[in-house]
């Protein structure tokens, strides 16, 4: 359980990274090109203008980076407090199962129909997919 614990810390902070990046590029705060990011994840400008004016880019009209924030924030504290984790662990569950539905969707948007690659974007969808193993193994 410890490990797990310390496993979704980390996944946590680095969802928090990728979430907090995407905001700041999004809001034109940071450079597409910027050394905020590592040097394989960096894009370019049309890239991600195209990334970000998606429609996909939005759920329940929300930019999807606000929604990484508070998800992976939330787990962030769940990792940190037993009492957190075990009163809402089929809820983190269940939004983590969510999170890799969405990401699959995600891919195959940024894949077939935007033919773009985004690096970061696939990290973050794999995250999401490793965050819901170490919650599976918690249940």
């Amino acid at each position: 359980m410890v490990l797990e614990r310390w496993l979704l810390f980390a996944a946590s902070i680095v969802g928090i990274w990728i979430s907090l990046g995407f905001a700041l590029l999004a809001k034109g705060v940071l450079s597409p090109r910027s050394t905020f990011l590592p040097r394989f994840c960096r894009l370019d400008e049309t890239q991600c203008a195209k990334i970000f004016s998606a429609p996909e880019a939005r759920l329940f009209s929300l930019p999807n980076f606000w929604l990484g924030l508070i998800y992976y924030s939330l787990l962030l504290v769940a990792s940190i407090s037993q009492f957190v984790l075990e009163l809402g662990l089929f809820g983190f569950f269940f939004a983590s199962l969510v999170t890799v539905a969405v990401g699959v969707y995600l891919t195959y948007i940024l894949l077939v129909k935007m033919q773009t690659r985004c690096l970061l974007c696939f990290i973050a969808h794999v995250l999401n997919m490793i965050v819901s193993l170490i919650l599976l193994s918690l249940l």
